[in-house]
């Protein structure tokens, strides 16, 4: 009985001694965790205190930037530069520490681009590397990753045309895969589906010439069929609608 009691007794020692164990492990840990951020925000603290309020400013305009301007990496040196008038240490500085994604940026910049200039694929891709200088690899994950739906944009540049240019369809067709370089599908798609009146495109362009170049019907209506390359039926519609 004796030997049942001290063995008892030992045990419950044990128990105790590894609770009081594992209560001061988690008291050292959370000193520890303590004094870790401690040292973290008096890093953050003496590193603030040592940059310089230029070099903050450059920081705050940067992070401005990538709010609304989206540019590249070299765009944003450039803007801080020339624009700002930042030295080159201090935007150094803003462009490594503004915590900007610049390939959310791009995607950003294309988005833009895609509600104003409707540009083809290729066109995004130029214009975003040759202009806004972003690199290759964040213009093909913008291009891939900004939603945009090509044959959509080729519509579109397509009513803009009709508004200015008066092109025939195999014109439009024309323009918008040698100039614009969107594909011929995108191309094809946009002239069927812009909701042009490719008459009304003939006559429009028939007034042009007869304001410039005063020509007879029969020669107006061999311009647009030989060189505009509207069809017959709408060469003929054009100079019977002249006013």
């Amino acid at each position: 009985m004796k030997k049942i009691t001290t063995i008892l007794f030992v045990g419950l020692a044990s128990i105790a001694l590894v609770a009081c164990s594992s209560k001061t492990e988690k008291k050292e840990a959370s000193k520890a965790s303590e004094a870790k951020t401690e040292q973290t925000s008096s890093s953050t603290t003496t590193e603030d205190q040592n940059v310089s309020s230029e070099f903050k400013a450059a920081l705050k305009k940067a992070k401005s930037y990538s709010k609304t301007a989206h540019l590249s990496k070299e765009g944003m040196v450039n803007q801080l530069t020339e624009f700002e008038k930042f030295p080159e240490d201090a935007v150094q500085y803003a462009v490594e520490n503004a915590g900007i994604d610049w390939k959310k940026e791009a995607v950003e910049k294309a988005k833009s681009y895609s509600k104003t200039a409707h540009l083809s694929k290729e066109g995004m891709v130029n214009q975003l590397t040759e202009f806004e200088k972003f690199p290759e690899d964040a213009v093909q994950y913008a291009v891939e990753n900004a939603g945009i739906d090509w044959k959509k944009e080729a519509v579109e540049k397509a009513k803009s045309y009709s508004k200015t240019a008066h092109l025939s369809k195999e014109g439009m067709v024309n323009q918008l895969t040698e100039f614009e370089k969107f594909t011929e599908e995108e191309a094809k798609y946009a002239v069927e589906n812009a909701g042009i009146d490719w008459k009304k495109e003939a006559v429009e362009k028939a007034k042009s010439y007869q304001k410039t170049a005063g020509l007879s019907n029969e020669a107006l209506k061999n311009q647009l069929t030989e060189f505009e390359k509207f069809t017959d039926e709408e060469a003929q519609y054009a100079v019977e609608h002249l006013e």
